[in-house]
């Protein structure tokens, strides 16, 4: 089955990597938006976290998604402790499940008897879906998971929670306007009526790399997939039918292997109210991730309750769905922060990017404690080329001279990368005002050396901005059509 998704233009998987996490994708993304429009960003300490963003008025400093120079810290500590929300936004009139802390068996049996099954437990911090235990029926499952919480978090309060039925939310919130809002799916996979369960768990994860989001959350088989198979009457080997469904887990985790689908055309006007009251109950907080169970998405009343709010939400969850289209969070955020500056139309400025890896080597190494990224050039690049060439007197094991080709480049406001392929080749990959400058740059690169040219083409992929010799040996792809996803 082929599912269709659209992600955003400007951040296409070739220019936001999937290897970054999920903190690297809001950077990376948000950091790229600004840069593009002229405004200075710089990225440090502490790797791909921590950046800031200025226009020469006003300096943001955010800590991936949340602008923590703007944000009130009492309040992100307050909304660490998830009893405390849910109280406070029952006091605001929001929607949310009964709940309380237990602190040992004794407690555990009173407040079940007292709050009726099913119930859910899971630690009062911590995000991600981690240590949450749902629709416990008995008491025994209710001990069991009590015990693997303590265990696991032995020093975090357990809360346990009435269960509310529906689907998993994530409702995106910049300022008090819904920028984004997707449904959470718990991992699955769909037969085909020809693979076997841990075939079509391999094919699943495989194609979770083509997203730059959902890419490291792969699903990981072990006891809690295995108790999933065998409540269906399956194990890894069986082979499902075509089209049926397997669930691997029961919370909706992306990062353990869930789904995302974009609804966020289809909210009702409670649940975009309900969203707007979350934020103004916490005043100060100006981005938040807040999560709905909602029993009918599109009902005019549905019933729904807010579980948890997050201040540093990971926006790539509502960026690149695996179902749906994805919503170009980056540029409300930017928006919102620095209202006068100039958003670019998709096409030259989309595709420039800047070199993470390399900034990240810088900051790991202790070269600098941060970077300021240079300004972009204002024509954009708009002469683009790769060319395939070879010097045909220069030996298979010779390298470029690295000096000369970075000086050549910078001297003529060239942007781009050179590598050798396994056939021996040269791949040159570069960006430059026009075409005279662009000759005049591989004129210096081949000086009197004989050349054999093999191909000449327009590049319509991203430009790196600076000058790169890579040291991987295969020929580059490219492909900017709407992404498939099976």
């Amino acid at each position: 089955m082929s599912v269709k998704v659209e992600w955003p233009r400007n951040f296409l998987p070739k220019v936001v990597k999937s290897n970054l996490g999920g903190s690297g994708v809001s950077t990376v993304s948000i950091a790229l938006e600004a840069w593009r429009r002229g405004l200075k960003v710089e990225i440090g300490p502490n790797g791909l976290r921590y950046f800031s963003i200025s226009d020469g008025n006003r300096k943001i400093r955010f800590d991936a998604a949340r602008p923590v120079s703007e944000t009130n810290q009492e309040m992100i500590k307050k909304l660490a402790r998830k009893n405390s929300v849910t109280s406070s936004l029952r006091a605001a009139g929001v929607a949310t499940p009964s709940g309380l802390i237990v602190e040992n068996p004794r407690e555990l049996e009173d407040a079940c008897d007292s709050m009726g099954y099913p119930v859910v437990l899971k630690p009062d911090t911590g995000s991600m879906g981690r240590g949450v235990f749902t629709n416990l029926n008995s008491l025994l499952e209710a001990r069991i998971a009590f015990d693997e919480i303590r265990s696991l978090y032995p020093s975090k309060k357990v809360l346990l929670e009435k269960f509310i039925r529906g689907s998993d939310y994530r409702v995106l919130v910049v300022g008090t306007e819904v920028v984004g809002a997707v449904r959470r799916i718990p991992a699955n996979i769909i037969g085909n009526g020809i693979n076997t369960v841990r075939e079509l768990i391999e094919i699943k994860n495989q194609n979770r790399k083509k997203n730059p989001f959902l890419a490291s959350g792969k699903v990981k088989i072990d006891l809690e997939v295995k108790q999933c198979l065998d409540e269906q009457q399956l194990n890894l080997e069986a082979i499902p039918e075509k089209e049926q469904k397997v669930t691997l887990r029961k919370v909706a985790n992306a990062s353990a292997g869930g789904d995302v689908e974009d609804v966020t055309d289809q909210l009702s006007e409670p649940i975009l109210e309900a969203a707007k009251n979350v934020m103004e109950t916490y005043r100060g907080v100006h981005i938040a991730g807040i999560d709905f169970i909602i029993d009918s998405l599109s009902s005019a009343k549905p019933i729904y309750a807010v579980i948890e709010i997050n201040t540093r939400p990971h926006i790539g969850v509502n960026m690149y769905p695996s179902i749906g289209r994805g919503r170009d969070v980056p540029s409300k955020i930017i928006d919102y922060f620095f209202p006068q500056s100039t958003a670019y139309s998709v096409g030259r400025y989309s595709s420039i990017k800047f070199d993470e890896q390399a900034i990240l080597s810088f900051l790991r190494d202790g070269v600098a404690e941060s970077v300021q990224l240079p300004a972009i050039p204002e024509h954009g690049f708009p002469c683009r080329r790769r060319i395939i060439f070879d010097f045909i007197e220069l030996s298979e094991s010779s390298k470029l001279p690295e000096r000369i080709l970075k000086k050549a480049a910078k001297a003529s406001g060239i942007s781009g990368s050179i590598k050798r392929t396994k056939t021996g080749q040269f791949e040159l990959i570069i960006g430059a005002q026009n075409q005279q400058i662009m000759d005049e740059f591989m004129s210096q690169i081949t000086g009197n050396s004989p050349v054999s040219f093999f191909s000449e083409t327009a590049w319509s992929g991203p430009i790196t901005v600076g000058f790169k010799i890579e040291q991987k040996n295969q020929l580059t792809e490219y492909s900017d059509s709407e992404v498939i996803v099976s």
